[in-house]
């Protein structure tokens, strides 16, 4: 209840332009209290499995109280150590979901209570790769790969764009690249050298 008439009294303040004075003090009538809606911070990491933390993740903290069509949410970027932090945040229950690119998205429901009031909060994050980013880090190209990847965008470019008459050309000629191709990377990689 006193939560609602601060919330009212602040509103009728604003509008009336009389809640702050010259030395800009809040003007609150006597019996309100500014101390009695109870605040919490909300802080917390996120890491990786192996335990290193994760820079620059866009963490949100959303209200999923809807009372009287109150929203909130605030967002933060987490620091050089996967550290966030959320001030003054009121009781009621909280979204808090961590998103970056090329990472699976985490998601947590936290509840502000009257015994938790006025101390911190700790939510943790595991994340992890996606999976065609955890595929990526895996595989290592060497030049090779990408003249061979070059070369099969064009073989399809040219069976899609060639006339028919040149198209079997194209096609034979794309093919004993190939494996010209493959024949170069078996001598590489068995360590034998061609003479020619």
């Amino acid at each position: 209840m006193n939560r609602l008439r601060l919330s009212v009294l602040l509103a009728m303040g604003l509008v009336s332009g009389t809640i702050w004075g010259d030395d800009q003090e809040p003007l609150l009538p006597s019996n309100v209290d500014s101390t009695d809606v109870a605040m919490t911070t909300i802080r917390g990491g996120i890491k990786t499995k192996a335990g290193r933390p994760i820079v620059r993740v866009n963490v949100s903290l959303e209200s999923t109280d809807h009372k009287m069509g109150e929203s909130f949410a605030v967002s933060a970027l987490t620091d050089e150590k996967g550290e966030f932090r959320f001030d003054n945040i009121e009781l009621g229950s909280y979204r808090v979901s961590a998103k970056k690119r090329g990472w699976e998205s985490e998601e947590q429901l936290v509840t502000v209570q009257e015994d938790a009031a006025d101390q911190e909060m700790a939510v943790a994050f595991v994340m992890e790769l996606t999976y065609l980013n955890r595929l990526m880090a895996n595989v290592r190209f060497g030049s090779l790969t990408y003249v061979v990847i070059f070369g099969l965008l064009v073989f399809v470019a040219n069976f899609f764009i060639a006339p028919r008459p040149v198209l079997g050309v194209t096609v034979f000629g794309w093919f004993v690249v190939f494996l010209w191709l493959i024949r170069i990377n078996l001598q590489h990689n068995t360590g034998r050298r061609c003479r020619a």
